[in-house]
This record gives structure tokens, sequence and C-alpha cells, in this order.
């Protein structure tokens, strides 16, 4: 049988995983760095790279976005 401690770390990385799947990658940068310190304390390694992956690969496309954004304005204007 777990311990209570156990039990609690557990609840706490399936939490975070739930909220993950359910909302996708937080947009707040500190929020994301939480998680993954949490996840790490709680030896969930593969979680937690799966987060930053994700935080990556969102990052990556917003600033595609901005950039093919800023591209047609400068275009628009000439």
């Amino acid at each position: 049988m777990a311990h209570k401690s156990e039990q609690m770390q557990e609840s706490v990385v399936a939490e975070i995983q739930k909220e993950i799947q359910k909302q996708g990658c937080p947009d707040d940068i500190q929020q994301v760095k939480q998680y993954v310190k949490t996840l790490k304390k709680h030896s969930a390694f593969y979680g937690a790279s799966k987060l930053l992956n994700l935080a990556r690969d969102k990052q990556r496309t917003l600033r595609q976005q901005q950039e093919n954004n800023q591209q047609v304005d400068g275009s628009e204007k000439v």
C-alpha cells in the first residue's frame, strides 16, 4: 500500500498531466516552469520533457505567426 505522501505526489503529477491534456500547454511561461519543476520533483521526467516540448513548439508557432504577420504588413505598405 502506498504511503500518503506517495499518493499525494501521484495525485499532483496526475493533476498536472490532466490539466495539460485538457488545455494543452499553458501560455504563461511561469506556469510552465512551475509545472516542470513540480514534475521533476516527483520524478515525472517524461511528463516534464513532454511539457517542455509542447512549450517549445507553441513558442515556435507563435514566432512564425508573428513573422508572417510582419511580412504581410510590410508588403501591404509597399
